[in-house]
């Protein structure tokens, strides 16, 4: 890897298989095997999908930084032309969100936003709400899986789906529920058993990015 002003700095890469999500676990093995080489300064992790967990691994080991990269599922593509215009890999991190607690105890979470690093031009983009297709709770996360007990579809009242789907449920709607639904702040609810909570992120253009909380 050249850096920009330096020298070059050695870096070892781990690519996970196209039909698994890499977790903290295969992170953490990575990290250890690329540290058994005391001039690697850099890991890239390359992955399709990520596990809720992968983003609770550490990623500064001594002096080597770990880098987690989101491949594009068009490199699956037969006879890909990539031109320097196209994104193959992403830099993503995790969800920014707060935890609001209600007077009577429960829960809500609001989604401030997200960063995502392009490594090919090395600038970070900043997510906003016309950015996120959908995002959503696992309301009590037990690190086996993510469970989405609450979907939300920011700023897509105007989508003419959704708008069908309200006429579907008719009287059945919460008021308050739906218009949470399309927004970046969830109802409140019942804090997690497990004492945690996972919030997942979907952008338009398909990259997702998961966080935990512990409640």
């Amino acid at each position: 890897h050249q850096a920009s002003s330096e020298s070059p700095i050695i870096a070892a890469i781990s690519i996970a298989p196209d039909d698994a999500s890499c977790s903290s676990a295969w992170i953490n093995h990575a990290a250890s095997r690329a540290a058994e080489d005391p001039t690697v300064r850099c890991l890239l992790i390359i992955a399709f999908n990520y596990e809720s967990d992968a983003f609770r691994a550490s990623f500064k080991r001594g002096r080597m930084n770990i880098h987690c990269l989101r491949a594009n599922r068009d490199l699956m593509i037969d006879n890909l032309q990539i031109t320097s215009s196209d994104q193959a890999f992403v830099e993503i991190g995790e969800p920014d969100i707060q935890i609001q607690e209600t007077e009577n105890g429960d829960i809500a979470v609001k989604v401030i936003g997200y960063d995502t690093f392009n490594p090919r031009d090395g600038n970070i983009g900043e997510g906003s709400e016309k950015d996120i297709q959908c995002w959503m709770i696992d309301t009590n996360y037990d690190e086996m899986q993510f469970y989405a007990r609450r979907f939300h579809f920011p700023g897509k009242d105007g989508d003419r789906q959704i708008a069908r789907f309200q006429r579907e449920l008719k009287k059945q709607i919460d008021t308050d529920e739906w218009q949470a639904m399309l927004s970046l702040r969830s109802t409140p609810f019942p804090k997690p058993t497990t004492g945690q909570i996972a919030v997942r992120i979907i952008t338009n253009t398909g990259v997702e990015m998961t966080t935990v909380k512990n409640i």
